[in-house]
């Protein structure tokens, strides 16, 4: 919904997006340099992963009860300054164990930021900001590599990375500090909507909550997954140059977030329910040519659609929130879905693997089409369940 609130928190919030993005870009370009300094074995990676979803897992999740009993701009700060100290510690550490632990406050403070801007820019921007928000993720993404590429080239070291996003983060936190009436008025200002906040347990009962968090579990693992073993599949399974499936791969990215920036500007003048509904088929289609593989070009060209597709569900998913759950619940709903979403990305990736290895290579596209075929059910039944109160249920008001 639009409002009058200042825009900028909206403008921080793009900024903290771009800077996830890029430290999910850079990890796995600057991981190799790492592994060097430490003498690691090339699966000490999972342990950084691991920590991090941990981290993000337990903010995320709990970020609705912390907002009541604080408030959404103490929650920001206390992240923020979390995320910052936990890169500034990645980029200092003379151990790898001190690299775990800032990863783990790193990861940690994602998990509060995110929710936190997820929700103020869902209750006082529109639909089109918050696609934008979520393309500014894929922006960073997109410029994490160049950054790393560009630092180790000219023979400086990868902490300068993580040293550059714990200042890009501390920016940011004096942008918040600077901004804070603008954040308390947002608070203060009536949402439309706007309820006290029902029980936790009683609205852990619904079955749209869980559904509403299954859906985005579902999602970031296929996003992910599309994303990570593409790559593996082109090359190891059909042969396909490393130079040209490392470009369908980068343009799987590049589709993924243009399709966010110009979604932004439509998705406001059409009905988003069946717009979700033709991207979640378009997604699938997308899959099914890079499983079937009828020809070379069109499963390249499938896991490009898959990217353009899958470019607004997120964002769409977060903003129509209000709409599957009653105002009270909104916070909490938001927290659960980003937390199933750090989950979805970790374990659905991890499966793909797996079945990659024990299987074949050729499941990686199998699984991903599966996956959102199962995206697509949950989908039709949500919003059967969203147009039937009576099975959508409500939650009491004692807290």
């Amino acid at each position: 919904m639009v409002s009058t609130v200042s825009k900028q928190p909206l403008w921080i919030g793009y900024l903290a997006f771009a800077a996830f993005g890029a430290y999910e870009g850079l990890i796995g370009v600057a991981w190799p340099s790492m592994r060097a300094t430490f003498a690691l074995s090339l699966d000490a990676i999972g342990g950084l992963f691991l920590v991090g979803l941990v981290g993000f897992v337990l903010l995320s999740f709990s970020s609705g009860w912390i907002i009541r009993r604080s408030s959404l701009y103490a929650l920001l700060l206390a992240s923020s300054l979390a995320r910052s100290s936990g890169l500034l510690l990645m980029a200092l550490a003379p151990r790898w164990e001190g690299v775990l632990v800032g990863g783990f406050l790193a990861s940690m403070g994602a998990g509060g930021i995110d929710p936190t801007v997820n929700g103020h820019v869902t209750s006082y921007h529109s639909a089109r900001q918050l696609n934008w928000l979520h393309a500014s993720f894929g922006v960073g993404a997109t410029l994490g590599p160049f950054l790393v590429a560009a630092l180790l080239a000219n023979q400086l070291s990868w902490r300068w990375t993580f040293g550059l996003l714990a200042a890009v983060q501390a920016l940011s936190i004096w942008l918040i500090w600077r901004s804070a009436p603008a954040w308390r008025v947002a608070a203060a200002a009536p949402a439309a909507g706007s309820a006290p906040a029902g029980s936790l347990w009683a609205m852990l009962r619904l079955p749209v909550v869980w559904l509403s968090v299954l859906i985005f579990f579902v999602y970031t693992g296929v996003e992910v997954s599309t994303g990570q073993w593409s790559y593996s599949l082109l090359t190891l399974g059909r042969g396909i140059d490393p130079i040209v499936a490392s470009t369908w791969v980068s343009l799987y990215w590049g589709s993924f977030t243009l399709g966010r920036i110009v979604f932004g500007f439509i998705v406001e003048r059409i009905n988003v329910q069946r717009f979700l509904r033709a991207a979640l088929v378009a997604a699938s289609l997308g899959a099914g040519l890079l499983w079937l593989n009828p020809a070379a070009w069109l499963g390249l060209l499938g896991l490009a659609l898959t990217g353009l597709a899958l470019a607004p569900v997120f964002p769409v998913l977060i903003a129509t929130t209000p709409q599957r759950v009653s105002a009270g619940q909104v916070a909490n709903t938001l927290g659960f879905q980003i937390a199933a979403a750090g989950l979805g990305g970790s374990l659905l990736s991890s499966l793909t693997g797996v079945l990659a290895d024990s299987v074949s290579l050729e499941s990686i596209a199998a699984f991903i089409f599966a996956l959102l075929l199962a995206m697509l059910v949950i989908y039709e039944t949500l919003q059967w369940l969203t147009h039937k109160p009576r099975l959508r249920g409500h939650v009491s008001r004692d807290s």
